[in-house]
C-alpha cells in the first residue's frame, strides 16, 4: 500500500527463484528438455551456471557450451519448448518459507510498494508467480511492478527500469522513492549495489550467507519467515548506503 501523501515510498523488488519459490531444478530440467527434443544427446545443460541471471543471459551462456549446434537460429524454437516443460513442472514449484506471510505483511505497511525484479523471462515469472500462489487469479496484483529477464540487457539495468515504471505508475515523482532489493545471489546484492539500493540477502538459494554478506547484502537472513530485518531496512533503522 502507497501510505500517506507527506510519507516516502519504498518500493520492495524481491527475486523469484531462490527468494520467493523454490523450483527443484525446474527451469535447468525444462531448459534440457526443450535442448534434448530439438538435438537429442548434442545437447546438455552440463557446465550450466544459472545462478542471478537473466534467461536471454543464460541461453547465451547454452549456445556457448554447444558452438556445433545452430541454437541462436533457433532460438524461438527453443523458447517455445522450454515454456511448454515449464509448464508441465508447475507441480514441482512451492513459496519459499516465509514469502507468504512476508508478502501479505508488507502489503499491509503505510509507504511500501511491492515489486518483482527477476532474471526469469515475463511469461515464466507469471507463471512460476501463480503455480506457487503468490499471484492469485480474480485477486488484485500484490506487485505493483514487474521487471523481468526479458527487459533490459544485465541485470543492474532492472533496478533503474523497475524505479521508470513504478513512478511513471504513479504519474511521475510525487513523492519520494526509496528502493530495496531481496534476492539470494550476489548478482542481486551487485545489481542494487550498482544503484545505491541496500540489499536483504536471503540464504534460501545456492548461496550461503557468509558470501551474500562479502557481496555487500546489507543484512543477511536465512528465510523469510522472520520479517524483523526487512522491517528494520524499511524503518530507516539501517540506512542504504550513499
Amino acid at each position: 500500500m502507497d501510505g500517506r501523501p507527506d510519507e516516502r515510498v519504498t518500493l520492495v523488488l524481491f527475486d523469484i527463484d531462490g527468494t520467493l519459490v523454490t523450483a527443484g531444478g525446474a527451469g535447468r530440467r525444462a531448459m534440457l528438455e526443450a535442448g534434448s527434443a530439438l538435438y537429442g544427446d548434442a545437447f546438455s545443460v552440463d557446465g550450466l551456471d544459472p545462478s542471478g541471471k537473466l534467461d536471454p543471459a543464460i541461453f547465451a551462456e547454452l549456445a556457448g557450451l554447444h558452438p556445433h549446434l545452430d541454437l541462436h537460429d533457433r532460438a524461438t524454437e527453443f523458447f517455445e519448448r522450454y515454456l511448454a516443460a515449464m509448464r508441465r513442472e508447475v507441480h514441482g514449484l512451492r513459496p519459499l518459507p516465509g514469502a507468504r506471510g512476508l508478502l501479505a505483511r508488507l502489503d499491509r505497511e503505510p509507504g511500501v510498494a511491492l515489486g518483482v525484479l527477476t532474471g526469469n523471462v515475463r511469461v515464466v515469472a507469471a507463471l512460476k508467480l501463480e503455480a506457487t500462489g503468490l499471484v492469485r487469479a480474480g485477486e488484485p496484483d500484490p506487485f505493483a511492478v514487474r521487471v523481468c529477464g526479458d527487459d533490459a540487457a544485465e541485470r543492474a539495468d532492472l533496478v533503474r527500469l523497475a524505479r521508470e515504471r513504478y513512478l511513471a505508475s504513479q504519474g511521475g515523482p510525487q513523492r519520494p522513492l526509496r528502493l530495496l532489493l531481496v534476492g539470494d545471489t550476489p548478482r542481486d546484492v551487485e545489481a542494487g549495489r550498482a544503484h545505491g539500493v541496500p540489499v536483504l540477502g536471503v540464504a534460501t538459494g545456492p548461496w550461503s550467507a557468509d558470501a551474500l554478506a562479502e557481496a555487500g547484502a546489507r543484512r543477511v537472513v536465512p528465510d523469510l519467515r522472520d520479517p524483523t530485518p526487512l522491517l528494520e531496512l524499511l524503518s530507516g533503522a539501517l540506512e542504504p548506503s550513499p
